[in-house]
């Protein structure tokens, strides 16, 4: 609470406390845990106390390293993610150099000096006090075997969380409506292992109606009308998919910061009311190439079984004769990305391994401007019609830039808003060179986010402002230009739009939308690590599905957009199992 001060900050006395009150019944529970082994060894050490006590230090000694090491991976991750560490980092640990990269833009050394902090503190109490009073133990042992057989027996208590009729659970400890007053209260560690052994793929945990009146609903939500404003000049242009890391709605109002963008929205057609269906890459691009949207907790990426399963726009396009491609100045293999791409038979990749040594010049690999030159070189030497996307690197943590920065100050958000800035130069000085080339007559450019931020004015990591996103179509493939879409909708709404426009069959792709329908009822769904958001028109519904409870209900129709959001989250989640 004292890492995260600004939001400990703003909460009043009675809430305060009372995190550490309900809190305290999480951190029994977990204490319960760890102390069944040393409580059932201690009911046998009069068979051999040295060996007992050997047992019980080297136990002691790693409960205190992990419990240490999760204790300061939550400081950090709670303030870049809002929510407590759980099992969903375990899927980067085989990334190791793009893990580290990342955490750049921490306060290591604070952190490391926390955790030996606690490390010691720690290891000095239980030798001063602990360790070597476990000697006597064998002094009257058969009364005293008895009771930590019987103090064994009575850790189901506190572990179980009372003799309530639920269990110990999240939601245990939800008390207030300010929500991170109930993340505070959670224990990291036990969130961290009752989501490693409960988050399994064998059922739906989100059941809230019968699947059929579910499917009813989505139908509805996902059905398309026939009449569709056309915008291209013909219908096989070229498409090059600019995918920009970072790219949060918030940043255009930023005094000078992505200028480039801002000056092209008059030369296309731009989408000012795009949500991210998700908060991390992974789940941003495949919502973006398949249409597919996100689930609480959840990453298809990471089950390959499953990703092969999806839909493609590389593929439908592949069916046209279109050369398709990626680019990518960083290591393919991250989050599975290499996996994933695999499924979308794309003609060649070029990532980190395709660029010379000396272009490695960003912890990640080739800064942005590098990869605009090689996807550029590409496009110039490309059999028509071509499918490339480019996925930006350079506005990832931590935020480094080849650059004089804009904003001279060092705190995150400038460096966050700096990395934006040369992002914003690289994207401007690419259009520039395609608008002189042969090629921009009939190349459609399609920039979009991976996802938002909570970065500039730290967003909450479940509000609107953190998914919302800029979407732009450019390039002189267009016939329709200086246009607004104020249309609601998502990433995954792009594949059946673009496909659409392309007179393509779009089927597959069941939860995208026409963006260009008219009169269609739209709408922007995203989901965080346990819950979803619901955006239509000036309506907003926010559920954490960790607590069962709203975090924002604003707007008309509350109740059916209720409805809706549920049916999505659970029918996503049945599809996503049944695959």
């Amino acid at each position: 609470m004292l890492y995260q001060f600004d939001s400990t900050s703003e909460l009043d006395f009675n809430t305060f406390i009372n995190i550490f009150i309900y809190g305290l019944k999480m951190d029994m529970s977990f204490a319960g845990y760890l102390s069944f082994i040393p409580f059932l060894l201690l009911t046998i050490s009069i068979f051999n106390t040295r060996i007992i006590c050997t047992i019980l230090k080297v136990y002691t000694y790693l409960c205190l390293f992990f419990t240490s090491l999760l204790f300061v991976l939550d400081l950090e991750l709670f303030r870049v993610w809002g929510y407590k560490i759980d099992v969903s980092i375990l899927k980067y640990l085989d990334s190791p150099t793009e893990v580290i990269a990342s955490s750049l833009a921490s306060p290591i050394l604070l952190l490391v000096f926390l955790f030996l902090f606690q490390s010691i503190l720690f290891l000095f109490i239980y030798n001063k006090f602990i360790h070597k009073k476990i000697d006597g133990i064998h002094k009257e042992f058969f009364w005293k075997a008895s009771a930590f057989l019987l103090l064994t027996a009575f850790l189901f208590i506190p572990i179980r969380g009372g003799f309530g009729l639920s269990p110990m659970n999240q939601s245990t400890v939800c008390f207030s409506n300010n929500n991170f007053a109930n993340q505070a209260a959670i224990n990291y560690a036990w969130n961290f292992f009752d989501t490693v052994v409960f988050e399994q793929d064998d059922a739906n945990p989100y059941v809230f109606m019968e699947n059929s009146a579910a499917e009813s609903i989505l139908t509805k939500l996902y059905s398309q009308e026939n009449s569709s404003l056309s915008v291209l000049k013909n219908e096989r242009p070229n498409i090059v998919f600019i995918i920009w890391e970072s790219f949060t709605y918030k940043l255009l109002n930023e005094n000078g910061v992505v200028p480039e963008f801002n000056s092209l929205i008059d030369e296309g057609i731009f989408f000012d009311n795009i949500y991210a269906n998700g908060d991390r890459s992974d789940k941003g691009l495949v919502a973006l190439f398949s249409g597919y949207p996100t689930i609480p907790g959840k990453s298809i990426i990471n089950k390959i079984a499953k990703a092969s399963k999806l839909p493609h726009i590389s593929k439908a396009l592949a069916k046209e004769n279109y050369e398709s491609a990626f680019f990518y100045g960083g290591e393919i293999e991250f989050f599975r990305l290499k996996s994933y791409l695999a499924t979308g038979d794309y003609s060649f990749i070029e990532s980190k391994k395709n660029f010379s040594e000396e272009d490695m010049n960003s912890k990640w690999g080739a800064h942005d401007h590098v990869v605009y030159k090689k996807l550029e070189d590409k496009i110039m030497q490309a059999n028509e019609p071509f499918f490339y996307s480019m996925f930006t690197l350079s506005s990832h943590e931590p935020f480094e830039i080849p650059i004089e920065p804009l904003i001279k100050d060092n705190d995150e958000e400038s460096k966050f808003l700096n990395s934006h800035n040369y992002a914003d130069k690289s994207l401007g000085n690419f259009i520039s060179n395609m608008k002189k080339s042969r090629l921009w007559d009939n190349t459609l450019f399609i920039i979009v986010a991976d996802h938002g931020h909570r970065l500039p004015k730290n967003s909450k990591y479940f509000s609107p402002e953190a998914f919302h996103i800029p979407m732009l179509w450019i390039g002189g493939a267009l016939s329709v230009t200086d246009t607004v879409i104020h249309s609601y909708g998502n990433q995954t709404d792009i594949a059946k739009t673009l496909l659409s426009q392309m007179n393509m069959n779009s089927d597959e792709f069941k939860w995208s939308n026409n963006l260009f329908e008219k009169g269609n009822d739209n709408f922007a769904y995203y989901s965080f690590s346990y819950g979803y958001g619901l955006v239509k028109d000036s309506s907003t519904i926010i559920y954490d599905a960790q607590f069962s409870r709203y975090l924002e209900e604003k707007g008309l129709h509350l109740d059916k957009l209720k409805k809706h959001g549920k049916a999505i989250l659970q029918s996503s989640y049945q599809d996503y199992y049944d695959k």
